[in-house]
């Protein structure tokens, strides 16, 4: 049977593809719709099935929880991440956006030392240190891989590991479904509150893309892609699900790296979606990622 570090790693890595893919989906609408839209259809679905989880596993009470306070400010953390990280996609291919975006298992790590007191061997940090260090060859300094976008993606980043933090503060004191039950709703709310701020399209006449992504008009769907709108929220609510519940069940230390995953996950659906192929400084910054990664399960499976 496998122990509680295990399993909160393979929660990891089953999460991480699921919350991969449909993070890259977004950008598949970032010329045709407003984010925040998009955003609202995903999280009232996602809600949804999260509300059917709580129900199996002890009812719809759970949502009363002493760290109502927390809960919510996590919520607020994954709005900041989920909307920053959308912007950054619009002009930037998927795997750069998302190797940027971890520097977020860094922080995790470093804050997790600092402010849960959490122990961090050097061999974890030295693979750390190594996925890194295949991230920054993917961000190619000095050949322009990182615009001004790419603060998107930082902002991103960092709220992430504020969110992430939250959940492992409050792994006694919150279940699993709750942390994602509080998360959607406050997508679902911030999505709202947008829409009636800017759903008329007021505020849309600018000229860069990612604003327009994020001011442009709310329009009725399309049955196509409505029904991909909803297929993103139960890949989100399961992807999230999975992600928080490895967070529990294993130190900050252990489950940061296999953030990680999202790198050649990244890879495939921008290939796949945007015909965005890697090339040979891609590959190799991949296998530094991965290489890492292995060497935390190794580790801890020994």
């Amino acid at each position: 049977m496998l122990s509680p570090k295990m399993m909160g790693i393979v929660s990891m890595v089953g999460g991480i593809v699921m919350v991969s893919l449909q993070d890259a989906m977004v950008k598949l609408f970032a010329d045709s719709y407003a984010l925040h839209e998009v955003m609202l259809v995903r999280a009232a679905v996602a809600l949804s099935l999260t509300l059917v989880m709580l129900q199996i596993s002890g009812g719809l009470q759970q949502l009363y929880s002493s760290s109502f306070s927390l809960l919510v400010l996590r919520g607020l953390m994954l709005v900041v991440a989920n909307t920053c990280f959308f912007l950054a996609m619009v002009k930037m291919p998927v795997a750069e956006v998302v190797a940027i975006f971890f520097i977020a298992p860094v922080l995790i790590t470093a804050l997790s030392a600092i402010l849960l007191k959490e122990s961090v061997g050097l061999a974890r940090w030295l693979s750390v240190a190594i996925g890194m260090v295949g991230v920054v060859i993917m961000l190619r300094p000095g050949a322009e891989a990182i615009r001004w976008e790419g603060l998107y993606a930082i902002g991103a980043a960092f709220a992430y590991c504020c969110m992430q933090l939250l959940t492992r503060h409050m792994h006694t004191t919150a279940s699993t479904a709750t942390m994602v039950a509080y998360a959607q709703i406050a997508l679902l709310i911030a999505s709202a509150v947008m829409g009636m701020l800017t759903g008329r399209g007021q505020f849309s006449d600018v000229h860069h893309p990612s604003l327009q992504f994020l001011l442009r008009s709310w329009t009725l769907p399309a049955e196509h892609d409505l029904a991909l709108w909803v297929f993103m929220g139960l890949v989100s609510a399961a992807g999230t699900y999975l992600v928080t519940r490895g967070y529990r069940l294993a130190s900050a230390p252990v489950i940061a790296p296999f953030e990680y995953v999202a790198m050649p996950c990244a890879v495939v659906w921008g290939l796949m979606l945007y015909s965005e192929s890697p090339d040979s400084v891609a590959v190799i910054g991949i296998i530094l990622i991965i290489g890492s990664g292995l060497y935390v399960m190794r580790r801890e499976s020994s």
